[in-house]
């Protein structure tokens, strides 16, 4: 009898919630309402990301739109079982609020998934703007690499890169290995700039095995890579990208 009368309580209370819940979701800027047919629980709600509104979902943008919500639902479920994965009535994953008591804290609770909707929203930004930073990285790279190999073509003559000449013309004046070839380029994620590798390499190639040498020395011919817009911050957002050729 009294697991009944508790059950009854949770019923009570959790129809009693609903409109408040309703509402709250209504006023919301990022959360919408999911219509969820024959779920017993307060309902549904799916996080939008800014400017997300009045767009045309493409199968893509649902895609995305679906693993954004489903990441919050892992997460949300670690502070509170009471939130699990649904699905509306458009096939698209939500965030599914269950049954609750007379003391639960509606606002709170929609606070606290907005919060993180914006924690995974952010946390996407910052990985597009480092995809936009390694794409303009790799491009720049290789536009310097292959300026630097038609300057290379120019100094060596054209006769070096003819087969039988080439062989001819480097027993007659052989190259000057110290700096030949072409260097490579690495990519500093946190400082926005492409620079040659040449004293890096040099340094290796020296073979400093002692303890209580310095590091290698700075990179050459720092070139700064269009539209980045970071600032050194956090340590473990530090990493390089090596592009050679």
């Amino acid at each position: 009898v009294n697991c009944l009368d508790q059950q009854l309580e949770i019923l009570s209370a959790t129809v009693s919630h609903k409109e408040t819940f309703q509402q709250l979701v209504t006023a919301s800027c990022r959360l919408c309402l999911v219509e969820m047919p024959g779920w017993a629980g307060l309902g549904g709600v799916r996080y939008i990301p800014q400017g997300w509104e009045s767009l045309l979902l493409t199968d893509q943008a649902k895609e995305e739109l679906n693993r954004l919500n489903i990441q919050m639902v892992d997460r949300l479920r670690a502070t509170d079982a009471a939130f699990s994965l649904g699905e509306g009535t458009d096939g698209l994953a939500c965030v599914r609020f269950g049954m609750v008591t007379a003391d639960t804290d509606v606002a709170e609770l929609l606070g606290l998934v907005e919060s993180v909707g914006k924690q995974e929203e952010d946390s996407w930004k910052f990985i597009d703007t480092m995809a936009e930073v390694v794409k303009k990285g790799i491009e720049t790279a290789t536009l310097g690499l292959q300026k630097e190999n038609e300057e290379k073509l120019w100094q060596d003559g054209i006769l070096r890169q003819v087969p039988v000449f080439g062989s001819l013309v480097n027993w007659w004046s052989p190259n000057n290995k110290e700096g030949a070839g072409i260097k490579g380029r690495s990519l500093d994620l946190t400082a926005g700039v492409v620079a040659s590798t040449e004293n890096i390499y040099k340094y290796h190639m020296q073979g400093v095995t002692t303890l209580g040498n310095k590091g290698p020395p700075e990179p050459l011919v720092q070139t700064p890579v269009a539209g980045h817009s970071r600032t050194p911050s956090v340590s473990s957002q530090q990493s390089n990208a090596n592009t050679t050729h």
